[in-house]
């Protein structure tokens, strides 16, 4: 590599480390503040860099707002192995897929916002109406949470604690669209009458989490 390919080299990596940092600048101010509720002007400040900058790397807020998705995705997915147990891969497969879902309890006790954003972003794709097209990379990202709980499935299947009366990929959509559902409704809009105090979201997520298990479990 001559000089002058290393000085482009230079330039094109550093273009991709700041277009990096006002994405991941980006996305925690959208989960702070909201994303309808959020200006490019705010992500230039945080960013500490102008508009026009921010306006070189994305043409449009939309395009932020989707790679900014994307990012919580893909960040989300890499730390889910933290949180299982040690001993895992030597659970039945009935038992790796509760400690799969019980992930989700984990971050709705400590990372509400990361519900929040996305029925945010849920929201912003059908008020802007993104197409399909747009979301491929997205989707590929969302999909990556098949991995281990299909893993789980599968092995369950094999070692007969889970029904394989069930298809695999029903049984991924429901249970998860299950769980999403209630904590996306805990998060968001909490307790608006008195009587939904008497049970803890806690409470409601452990029940539906054991619903599923013995729905699924082999008899």
């Amino acid at each position: 590599m001559n000089l002058k390919q290393l000085r482009q080299h230079e330039m094109d990596q550093l273009k991709s480390d700041r277009r990096q940092y006002i994405v991941t600048t980006a996305l925690s101010v959208f989960k702070n503040n909201g994303i309808e509720q959020t200006t490019i002007q705010e992500i230039a400040d945080a960013s500490q860099v102008g508009v026009a900058t921010v306006f070189r790397y994305f043409e449009t807020k939309k395009q932020l707002v989707i790679e900014a998705a994307q990012l919580l995705w893909e960040s989300e997915y890499d730390t889910i192995e933290r949180y299982l147990p040690d001993g895992y891969e030597t659970m039945s497969g009935l038992m790796q897929l509760r400690h799969v879902l019980l992930v989700f309890k984990y971050y709705y006790q400590n990372h509400p916002e990361v519900f929040r954003f996305l029925e945010q972003f849920d929201n912003f794709v059908a008020k802007e109406h993104i197409s399909a097209d747009e979301l491929v990379l997205y989707e590929e990202r969302v999909l990556a949470l098949q991995i281990p709980i299909l893993r789980a499935i599968q092995k369950g299947r094999h070692d007969q604690t889970i029904r394989v009366d069930l298809d695999p990929d029903v049984l991924y959509f429901t249970l998860t669209h299950q769980l999403m559902s209630l904590i996306s409704k805990l998060v968001l809009r909490g307790s608006i009458l008195s009587s939904d105090l008497k049970v803890s979201g806690e409470a409601q997520i452990d029940l539906v989490l054991n619903m599923i298990i013995d729905y699924i479990r082999s008899k």
